[in-house]
């Protein structure tokens, strides 16, 4: 037992403390049993929600569209104050 808590510690320590609080409690407790595929997808599904929740869009986009749609030259979440050639969506 002593060492599984010994490697749940590293795995923990492992884990970035910059994160937002509610994307920690969703997604640490996967991160630390290793099963780091599902903490990531859970993690991008998370930000893609928040993402279309701020943009005002219905549940019909996703991925690479939805961030295109909400951070490109003409989406609702585009930082205005950034020069142009630095917020150029490719």
């Amino acid at each position: 037992m002593e060492e599984e808590d010994f490697e749940a510690y590293k795995k923990s320590s492992l884990f970035p403390r910059y994160l937002d609080p509610v994307l920690v409690r969703m997604v640490k407790p996967l991160f630390v049993r290793g099963d780091y595929d599902t903490a990531v997808f859970r993690a991008f599904k998370e930000v893609e929600i928040r993402v279309r929740k701020k943009a005002g869009y219905d549940n019909d986009e996703y991925g690479r569209e939805l961030m295109v749609h909400a951070f490109g030259p003409n989406g609702p979440l585009t930082d205005k104050t950034v020069a142009k050639g630095e917020r150029d969506v490719l």
